[in-house]
């Protein structure tokens, strides 16, 4: 059933905590397929504060208020192929990647709730 599954069900992902104490470092990738591989690969290099934010800008965007079409991913590890921008109603990333905006709310506070255990 649709309804009951978590929103990283619906979208075939997987999130990893591997290490210990200090040294710990969080993981997503795809299960099955490459469809979304480019949302797993910005999960993986975005800060918990960052996904946050883009909760943010995303309810901004929605509520028609001001909100900056591209978001900048702030990691040394990100490159300039790295794209994130609001498209109301969705979230493109990468160009390939199109996911409406509940969606990937749903899919950042997961992700942001998994990173603070």
């Amino acid at each position: 059933n649709l309804k009951d599954m978590t929103w990283r069900e619906k979208y075939d992902l997987i999130f990893e905590k591997q290490g210990y104490g200090d040294n710990i470092e969080f993981s997503c990738y795809r299960l099955n397929n490459i469809q979304h591989y480019n949302l797993a690969a910005k999960l993986r290099l975005m800060h918990r504060l960052e996904c946050e934010y883009l909760i943010e800008v995303i309810i901004a965007a929605e509520n028609n208020e001001y909100y900056e079409e591209y978001f900048a991913i702030d990691r040394d590890a990100a490159n300039d192929f790295d794209e994130i921008r609001i498209s109301p109603p969705n979230v493109v990333i990468d160009t390939v990647d199109v996911i409406p905006f509940e969606d990937m709310k749903g899919i950042l506070s997961e992700w942001v709730e998994f990173t603070k255990r």
